[in-house]
């Protein structure tokens, strides 16, 4: 889901909803793992990971070039958990926004309203504009 999810998609919130439950999944599996390596300094035998999974991440530990010597570093786990504090509040934005909703208004010579087809606020004029208004608008 590298794809950006705009607030106007209909199924925004569900798609939001969708990748905080994947980071959060993330989250534990991430924390179960290094707590799993600490005890055991091995992946090897990790429940549901594969060999060469295990394999594999044992000697990114070895030859990481840092100080925080476990399978997912601790820089990972903070920029996940930002991730999933970015996703809730957006979702908390999306959620306030469906229940406010938007009306438009009426102005003199036309009205203001809302497409939620095109996520665009669209001004709507009475009629056609004169050469001096189209000047002033730079048309």
């Amino acid at each position: 889901m590298s794809e950006p999810i705009s607030s106007g998609d209909p199924q925004a919130l569900e798609k939001l909803n969708e990748k905080l439950d994947a980071c959060r999944k993330a989250q534990e599996h991430m924390k179960a793992v290094n707590a799993y390596f600490r005890k055991h300094g091995t992946c090897q035998g990790f429940p549901d990971m594969p060999e060469a999974a295990a394999a594999k991440l044992d000697v990114r530990v070895q030859n990481a070039y840092s100080w925080d010597k476990q399978p997912f570093p601790s820089y990972e786990l903070s920029n996940n958990n930002a991730e999933i504090k970015r996703l809730q509040k957006r979702i908390e934005e999306i959620s306030h926004s469906h229940e406010v909703g938007f009306v438009g208004w009426r102005f003199d010579g036309g009205e203001a309203i809302i497409n939620t087809e095109l996520n665009r606020l669209q001004l709507m004029f009475g009629g056609r504009a004169t050469k001096e208004e189209s000047r002033v608008f730079g048309q």
